[in-house]
């Protein structure tokens, strides 16, 4: 389980990284805040399996670089959904989880909110 914990704390502080640049190339305000907003939350749960790993670990560049490519190329909604597809997965992972980390269970509601926010995002944009 150790190296899924660590994975799961790379994907954290990825995806604090790409949230936070992801926020700087919209022009809403209010979608740049749930964005930066969700980017603090991301570094939160990334510090909440930094306590348990005893890791400091670097968002992983490429990965950024492709998600911000991705968005500017076929718009921010196309790589945030592309974004959050890749999230399916970590449910059964804070699943698997919550027993031995209570604490797991907040960082699933808040994964959870993060998707519901960023569809309503996606419906937003689709009646613009």
């Amino acid at each position: 389980m150790d190296k899924k914990i660590i994975q799961q704390q790379q994907n954290e502080i990825t995806e604090c990284e790409i949230y936070r640049e992801l926020a700087a190339l919209t022009k809403s305000d209010h979608n740049r805040d749930i964005l930066l907003r969700i980017s603090r939350e991301e570094k939160a749960h990334y510090d909440f399996w930094k306590k348990i790993t005893g890791k400091s670990l670097e968002p992983e560049k490429w990965k950024v670089k492709r998600f911000v490519l991705i968005s500017r190329i076929f718009g921010l909604f196309f790589g945030l959904r592309l974004l959050e597809m890749g999230e399916a997965d970590a449910s059964k992972f804070y699943d698997s989880l919550k027993d031995e980390y209570p604490e797991v269970k907040d960082i699933q509601k808040d994964e959870e909110e993060h998707e519901k926010e960023l569809i309503a995002m996606l419906k937003d944009s689709r009646l613009d």
